[in-house]
């Protein structure tokens, strides 16, 4: 009595000869393969064919559950971003990273650590497939690579020659809307920080008001970001007050001017980059007398010998002006003052 392994399906195939020949596969078949098959010799390559199919879907479907194991798993990226480049990849409003995620499909948020000094490198992290994931990032890379270079350079002068450089300084420059316009150059290098339309936007000039500049926006962070900014509260508040406001998925503080009241919603505008917005008034706080020194840096603009072709400007020309000027994306173009 011969024995035979456990699972394994004995087959009868006979030829056209009257011979009989019995085998054994050890192999496991679906419910209609579990039959004594009486198969003439040619139709031995039908079952051959039969059981080689039955393989290959196997295959495909153990391929299949792979790929959707593959496509469905999240790929998280930590990447380091330069302090100076924090508010570049945020934007005003958080413009930048929304589009960022627009673009790529992956979710871009900036880790929240109260402990980090603004000085400091912050870490933002990527959420999404790989490719999603890896597109944010090359896009957040390229914003960083962009970022203009500021040379900070000390000379010392002679305490006798000062009363001559300032008198220089004051009679080579003229004032347009309160801020001082270089002169002696036909072009000068500029920022769009806001546009409303095409006959209404504003820029920041570059001079050494802009590390200035920095410099504030950075001390209004320590300050109005700490747990003493509750002493700041404000109260009432009047039309032509200035405050510290700060700006959506933005950690730092700002400059603003209240343009209306209407009840707990304060319409401020930011003096420092042209940008107008409706802010709950818990969220704001006194600006402090010291940071009051620096002139205003938004200076607001038109273009020159243009008008709409009817009775305002369409959202596709404020686009394509945007988009020409790189407004809020801090990337430096040349400006003509033409009157």
């Amino acid at each position: 009595m011969s024995m035979q392994p456990q699972g394994a399906r004995r087959f009868t195939l006979s030829s056209t000869q009257r011979c009989n020949v019995f085998f054994t596969v050890n192999m496991e078949f679906s419910n209609r393969g579990k039959l004594i098959l009486l198969l003439g010799v040619p139709s031995t390559l039908l079952l051959l064919y039969w059981l080689l199919r039955e393989d290959k879907d196997e295959d495909e479907e153990e391929i299949e559950e792979k790929r959707k194991v593959t496509t469905s798993r999240q790929t998280i990226i930590e990447l380091s971003v330069p302090a100076k480049a924090v508010g570049a990849v945020i934007g005003r409003q958080g413009a930048n990273i929304k589009k960022i995620q627009e673009e790529s499909g992956a979710r871009v948020n900036f880790q929240d650590d109260k402990t980090t000094n603004q000085d400091q490198d912050r870490m933002v992290v990527i959420r999404g497939n790989t490719e999603s994931a890896q597109n944010a990032e090359l896009l957040i890379r390229k914003i960083i690579a962009d970022m203009p270079v500021i040379i900070t350079e000390e000379i010392f002068v002679p305490s006798r020659a000062l009363g001559r450089i300032i008198e220089s300084a004051a009679t080579q420059s003229d004032t347009v809307g309160g801020f001082n316009w270089p002169e002696g150059k036909e072009y000068v290098e500029v920022y769009v920080s806001a546009v409303a339309s095409p006959s209404n936007f504003w820029i920041q000039i570059l001079t050494s008001m802009a590390v200035q500049l920095d410099e504030l926006v950075s001390s209004m962070a320590s300050m109005y970001s700490s747990e003493i900014s509750t002493d700041y509260l404000v109260s009432e508040l009047s039309v032509g007050d200035m405050v510290a406001a700060p700006f959506e998925n933005d950690p730092s503080w700002y400059r603003a001017k209240v343009m209306g009241v209407e009840g707990n919603k304060i319409d401020i505008f930011y003096v420092d980059y042209g940008d107008s917005v409706y802010i709950e008034k818990n969220k704001l706080r006194k600006l402090c007398s010291q940071f009051l020194s620096l002139p205003f840096q938004a200076v607001e603009c038109c273009l020159a010998n243009i008008q709409p072709s009817g009775d305002s400007w369409s959202e596709e020309c404020i686009e394509i002006v945007e988009d020409l000027t790189y407004c809020a994306k801090w990337k430096v173009i040349m400006a003509k003052k033409i009157a």
